[in-house]
């Protein structure tokens, strides 16, 4: 079985799995950077909304402005 790899020594076994719990480690902060980043972007896609529903607003009202005024 040695020889075929169905057995491996007990420290390379928990080499392996302590790598792996590293790696498991390293993901989640990395996506809690990730989570955090999108939660700003988020934020800050609203803010551009707002801004983009008040320039629409005001583009609405001087074109209902031009559209009351009589034609020379």
């Amino acid at each position: 079985m040695i020889l075929r790899g169905w057995l491996i020594p007990r420290r390379t076994h928990d080499r392996e799995i302590r790598f792996k719990d590293e790696q498991i480690v390293e993901l989640k902060r990395k996506s809690a950077a990730d989570d955090d980043a999108n939660a700003e972007l988020l934020r800050q896609n609203g803010m551009l909304l707002d801004a983009a529903r008040t320039g629409t607003a005001v583009a609405e009202s001087v074109q209902r402005l031009f559209d009351r005024e009589p034609q020379s």
